[in-house]
């Protein structure tokens, strides 16, 4: 399980990628607590990354862990289901063109 600064993003990117092996495509929106959404917005993404983010994927304010979903309602619960067990040939973070770009000492 992931305990950095960044573990929420780990967490989105597991959900996403569990999604797309499943499915073979990627998901539309991610639901995720309102504290996991505001941290990416505060501590760990910056604006410019967060327009990337919202480009490709709607993110939903939702009572659950991390749910990544699609229009017709396919899912991959990262809270359920944890981690892949394979490596895909592009992870969530390439494909959305981002990473963690917010210093770490941010968080005063």
């Amino acid at each position: 399980m992931p305990n950095g600064y960044d573990k929420n993003w780990i967490r989105v990117q597991a959900a996403l990628n569990g999604f797309r092996q499943r499915f073979g495509h990627w998901p539309s929106k991610v639901l995720m607590p309102e504290a996991v959404l505001r941290g990416f917005e505060l501590h760990i993404f910056t604006p410019d990354s967060m327009t990337n983010i919202r480009q490709k994927l709607e993110l939903v304010v939702a009572d659950v862990l991390i749910v990544a979903e699609d229009e017709q309602d396919n899912q991959y619960n990262y809270g359920a289901e944890g981690f892949l067990k394979e490596k895909l040939g592009i992870d969530a973070g390439e494909w959305l063109g981002v990473r963690p770009d917010r210093p770490q000492d941010n968080w005063d």
